[in-house]
């Protein structure tokens, strides 16, 4: 009889020291599923920095497309002064091979070639880099802003003031990115009543008849005082 109580107290304790140990590799188990909170924390910096970097990235970026667009506004109307006012007589400057987009070109070329048809009233009878005004320079480009840049699909829009001798005038340009290079895709004269250039083109190729020069210029022809180096046409 003591024999048998020997041998079930002994059979109890193996099944004591069996049960702990399965709770103990529980609990191993369940805590190295659990991440240490200094594991957690060092991963969240981590998101942190690169987020933070990449916002830096992102803003250095444009701040570098908007000084590189300035920069090339500035460049394109020192050329129309060129061209205009300070080039040899008989010397031309391409001004829209140099600095506009493919679009407008094509659309400048569609428009000259039906101007052909229509001397009583061609659409190019005004000059979009004077603004159709006499040139009684200095041609001059000032208060140069990017107002919106878009990276991604390689697109902004600058306003400044174009001066032709006295007084300014207030522009905008849309502008593209061709090859590495921003280009003007469409001039915009703001007074005295809005006038979009490449629009207005469009629709005089469609067909459809409407004012086509801003009401200031009207209808009036190029300019009869004699231009030294106007842009190769």
């Amino acid at each position: 009889m003591r024999r048998k109580e020997l041998v079930y107290a002994a059979l109890a304790l193996c099944f004591a020291v069996a049960l702990a140990g399965c709770n103990n590799k529980l609990a191993d188990g369940h805590s190295s599923q659990q991440p240490a909170s200094s594991d957690v924390d060092s991963t969240a910096s981590m998101v942190n920095e690169d987020s933070l970097r990449a916002v830096a990235e992102q803003q250095a970026a444009i701040e570098e497309a908007t000084k590189a667009i300035e920069e090339q506004v500035a460049l394109v109307y020192d050329q129309v002064e060129e061209a205009y006012c300070t080039s040899p007589v008989g010397e031309s400057i391409d001004l829209d091979g140099l600095y506009c987009s493919d679009d407008w070109l094509q659309t400048i070329d569609a428009v000259r070639v039906k101007d052909t048809t229509r001397q009583d009233q061609p659409f190019t009878d005004v000059d979009y880099w004077v603004m159709g005004k006499e040139v009684a320079g200095p041609i001059e480009a000032t208060d140069i802003t990017v107002d919106s840049l878009d990276l991604t699909e390689g697109k902004a829009q600058v306003s400044m003031h174009l001066h032709n001798g006295p007084g300014d005038e207030p522009l905008l340009l849309k502008m593209v990115m061709v090859d590495d290079s921003w280009r003007i895709d469409e001039f915009i004269q703001l007074q005295p009543d809005t006038f979009v250039w490449k629009a207005s083109m469009k629709d005089y190729l469609n067909g459809v008849e409407k004012e086509k020069a801003n009401p200031k210029m009207g209808v009036k022809k190029k300019a009869k005082k004699k231009r030294r180096g106007r842009h190769s046409t």
